[in-house]
């Protein structure tokens, strides 16, 4: 059985969701199909090719994370999940389906914090603040180098012809037109979501400032100024030189912030999700300033909120 540095036995189990995608899930041994609700973290893969059903597991730059959530009992799950979906419904509903196949099959979950990762900051965002069967169950959503704004990729990073990456997803492929464009992904593009709907929300980024693959001007800076006063809390972790895979060292590692982060938003408050005829009942049930720290240390002050050098740019149609 893998174990951590410190000693902590855990399961890797790999499984094929109720929608056909290999996933992996990651659990202390100790409370690995004991029935205890389990706060879990869902990982969403970014594009690339091949399989990513153990993007987070087998990533040696998530590796001292990984270890961190272990000891700290929580549920890793993660699945190749709908490709290059970039946040389009087959993605959204590839996801819902690997949190209750986690939840039915091994382990119920106590609560849910969704982890972004580039392009899988699309996705994330959607599970977290748009009317999913998940949502009411998340405790937090964490971006790490996310896109946030499908615009932004389309238009700004490639220009004004044909859309890339979301093309094929969204059926967009011969879409130069701005409105027509904002029309089709209607309701998946993060930066054109209702500021409200991230309302009681924890939200943390985590951006390289050397990023050259994800501005995080037109991302992380945009969307965090757009919805700032709607959040819970909202944090920007800035890695100084940071790429998108990595600081100068090769890897974001872990940071204390990062891993306080998530022992906040696990909350000290258990909601099993193993019935999801509760979705209507416990939709309201987040109780957001019941939530400890759990003895970490931790301080907002230790966390630099950036401030973009020049103006952020204006999006089309948005408030």
């Amino acid at each position: 059985m893998p174990t951590t540095p410190n000693g902590t036995v855990y399961s890797d189990r790999t499984f094929t969701s109720s929608k056909g995608y290999v996933s992996t899930m990651l659990v202390p041994t100790a409370i690995d199909g004991t029935g205890t609700p389990v706060h879990t973290v869902l990982f969403c893969h970014g594009s690339g090719t091949g399989d990513r059903s153990r993007t987070f597991s087998d990533s040696s730059m998530l590796t001292p994370l990984k270890n961190a959530l272990m000891d700290a009992g929580f549920m890793l799950i993660e699945g190749h999940v709908g490709g290059d979906h970039w946040g389009n419904q087959r993605g959204v509903d590839a996801y819902v389906a690997l949190v209750k196949d986690s939840a039915k099959l091994y382990n119920p979950i106590a609560s849910l914090i969704v982890y972004g990762r580039s392009m899988g900051g699309t996705v994330a965002c959607h599970l977290a603040t748009q009317e999913t069967p998940v949502k009411p169950y998340v405790s937090g959503l964490y971006l790490n180098s996310a896109v946030q704004s499908l615009y932004w990729w389309s238009f700004t990073k490639n220009g004004t012809g044909q859309p890339n990456g979301p093309a094929s997803c969204y059926g967009i492929e011969d879409v130069t037109s701005v409105s027509e464009f904002l029309a089709k992904t209607k309701g998946y593009d993060p930066l054109t979501f209702a500021k409200s709907s991230f309302a009681g929300l924890p939200i943390m980024w985590t951006m390289g400032t050397a990023d050259a693959t994800v501005d995080p001007l037109y991302n992380t800076v945009a969307l965090r100024d757009r919805v700032a006063g709607y959040p819970e809390s909202s944090y920007v972790n800035s890695v100084a030189g940071g790429t998108h895979n990595g600081d100068t060292t090769g890897t974001y590692g872990l940071s204390s912030q990062e891993m306080a982060f998530f022992q906040k938003c696990r909350g000290d408050y258990l909601i099993p999700i193993t019935d999801w005829t509760y979705y209507s009942q416990v939709k309201q049930h987040r109780v957001l300033d019941a939530r400890t720290f759990d003895g970490a240390a931790y301080s907002p002050t230790s966390l630099r909120v950036i401030r973009p050098a020049k103006t952020v740019p204006t999006y089309y149609g948005l408030d």
